[in-house]
């Protein structure tokens, strides 16, 4: 069996929903339904509500949650993503990053985070930013679900990786800030709490950073997510994806359609606060020239999975309108991502780049 709009192989034979796309999957005795409703009601700000049967936790009605043993709702395929205790849902404290997240220093440069409409925690997180300069300090995090509090771990990566950048100045070598400011987010996140579930890894997050100085642009990642740069006749997919696709078409094991059509096509191979003891982790940076009418985009995988046809993201953003102002732009990415499902989190960070001085 297969998934009829993928074609992904379900883990398992008794699976509802595909893990890929999220759409129900032809199970034997089992109608399942897509969800039409989105999260349009958010858990109680001190991460505490009455257990009841009055609170929505996935897209069902109140009161018809049916969660598996890993979470995921079995009537409509969401993670429920809470624990029931004494009468209360209790979602442990700093497990989601706000739901919402929406950061514009000008016109120019933005940010927005969607919890998207099939979670119930945003694991993403980042932050742009401008120095006294007016350089430009971009940061998106993708904390790993499979680990212990990921939102924690995103958090800490765009908080420490975004200070260490905006102290960048003209006599200094951005490379050298992004390799060492990456690796104090890998530390950092290392020594966090990994709690006591052996299901769970510790803490683990992608990330993606830019740091934009006069005509350069200065890109560093570990992961999967991605930093792209469009213009009004081209996109340029900057960052190369740490990813079981990526290695094996490297390794000239398969061609790049072969590899997309392997379910393990997207399995990330290394992250931030990886703990193996003898595993280090690969921190990828390069500058590149920028110009004006560029816009330089940094986004997680709830965006990029709906573009990876290539030339699909530009053909949007220019449709939409590349003159338009940043937190425009971004937020209507986000808009597209849960128009397309919302099946993850989605973070965008978007500079549009202006006349440079020469």
């Amino acid at each position: 069996m297969t998934c009829p709009n993928c074609g992904t192989a379900p883990d398992k034979d008794s699976q509802l929903f595909c893990e890929v796309c999220g759409k129900p999957l032809p199970v034997e005795g089992h109608a399942a339904t897509a969800p039409s409703v989105p999260h349009a009601e958010r858990l109680a700000k001190d991460n505490v509500v009455p257990c009841d049967g009055s609170v929505k936790v996935c897209d069902c009605e109140p009161g018809e949650s049916s969660p598996d043993e890993d979470g995921y709702c079995l009537n409509c395929g969401v993670k429920c993503g809470i624990k029931k205790s004494a009468g209360t849902v209790v979602i442990e404290e700093g497990a989601s990053n706000p739901h919402r997240i929406e950061i514009a220093p000008d016109e120019k440069l933005a940010l927005v985070s969607d919890i998207g409409l099939r979670h119930t925690n945003n694991e993403d997180c980042g932050i742009v930013a401008r120095n006294s300069r007016g350089d430009a300090v971009l940061v998106v995090a993708d904390g790993v679900s499979t680990s212990y509090h990921p939102a924690g771990a995103s958090a800490a990566a765009a908080k420490i990786i975004s200070e260490a950048l905006a102290g960048i100045d003209e006599q200094v070598c951005a490379e050298d800030v992004m390799r060492n400011a990456i690796q104090a987010a890998h530390d950092a996140i290392i020594t966090q709490p990994s709690g006591d579930n052996p299901d769970l890894d510790g803490p683990l997050t992608t990330i993606v950073a830019a740091f934009v100085q006069d005509k350069k642009v200065t890109i560093g990642w570990v992961g999967d997510s991605r930093a792209y740069v469009v213009n009004e006749s081209d996109e340029v997919q900057r960052t190369v994806d740490d990813s079981w696709m990526e290695q094996v078409i490297a390794s000239g094991e398969f061609t790049r359609e072969e590899a997309g059509k392997n379910r393990l096509a997207h399995a990330v191979t290394q992250v931030l606060g990886v703990r193996d003891e003898g595993d280090e982790i690969e921190i990828h940076v390069l500058t590149a020239e920028i110009a004006a009418g560029d816009i330089l985009l940094l986004c997680t995988d709830g965006l990029w999975n709906y573009y990876e046809e290539p030339g699909t993201l530009s053909d949007d953003i220019r449709a939409f309108g590349m003159k338009r102002p940043a937190i425009e732009i971004s937020s209507h990415l986000v808009a597209m991502a849960n128009s397309l499902g919302g099946n993850d989190n989605i973070t965008v960070a978007v500079m549009s780049v202006g006349e440079v001085a020469a």
